[in-house]
């Protein structure tokens, strides 16, 4: 839906130009169009939900799009844009949600997302656990972004959710001073692009490697893996460590 959204308008000029009730019908058309090969299959009772999806999807998409207009100036360079890139000799394919220009000619790089658990801590650490963002910055390149930005969709918090090289280029995001960020062993913000990027090519070479100790936290790692059929850990996860009360 944002991505048949901003395939149109492009510019935040375009956007405010619009009133907020002119916004409305613009949505609900996109999302009429978005939703219509699943309604042209859809029973009776899939055609009832898929009405309250309608309606839930165009009051988030036009929390977002007021978040969007009261933004620094940006334009949108890409949305959905799929690229192939190299980490540690290993070809990843990647789809970049959206990436903006920003006033001083960097990038912003967002990634929608719709759970409310969503937070950038999950960036952070040796073994990132969504590591999509850290990926899309290599793919634009490090030195070029100034923003990254989780654009929640979610009932009573939608919003962007990151960090900024500063406060200037993307005012709704936290600027990473590292004097006031939780994140104390990151020196700024160069110094946490070069750590992304140190990370990535760390995994990608483990798994070049064929590497597949378990990771040191099975229970996230395994609910995103498709091979538990043949995986020997979940057993393992099940089973208490020598010294634990089973009884409980």
């Amino acid at each position: 839906m944002l991505q048949a959204f901003w395939d149109k308008v492009r510019e935040q000029s375009a956007l405010l130009a619009m009133t907020a009730d002119q916004r409305v019908p613009i949505v609900r058309t996109h999302v009429h169009s978005v939703l219509a090969p699943l309604r042209a299959t859809a029973d009776e009772v899939g055609v009832r939900l898929l009405a309250l999806e309608a309606r839930w999807l165009e009051a988030r998409v036009l929390e977002l799009l007021q978040q969007d207009a009261e933004r620094a100036p940006f334009s949108v360079e890409f949305v959905e844009d799929s690229r192939v890139i190299d980490v540690g000799g290993v070809q990843t394919r990647i789809v970049l949600d959206r990436v903006d220009r920003l006033a001083d000619g960097s990038f912003a790089v967002i990634d929608y997302k719709t759970g409310q658990s969503t937070q950038p801590a999950a960036w952070m650490g040796e073994r990132p656990e969504l590591p999509q963002l850290p990926l899309y910055v290599r793919a634009i390149g490090q030195d070029q972004v100034s923003a990254v930005a989780f654009g929640v969709v979610s009932t009573g918090s939608t919003e962007y959710r990151g960090f900024a090289r500063d406060g200037a280029v993307f005012p709704q995001l936290k600027p990473f001073d590292a004097t006031k960020a939780p994140f104390k062993e990151y020196a700024s913000w160069g110094d946490l692009l070069l750590a992304w990027s140190r990370r990535l090519e760390s995994l990608a070479q483990e798994h070049a490697q064929g590497d597949a100790r378990l990771a040191p936290n099975p229970a996230k790692a395994c609910r995103y893996c498709h091979l538990s059929g043949v995986c020997r850990s979940v057993q393992a996860l099940l089973e208490p460590e020598e010294g634990d009360d089973a009884t409980g």
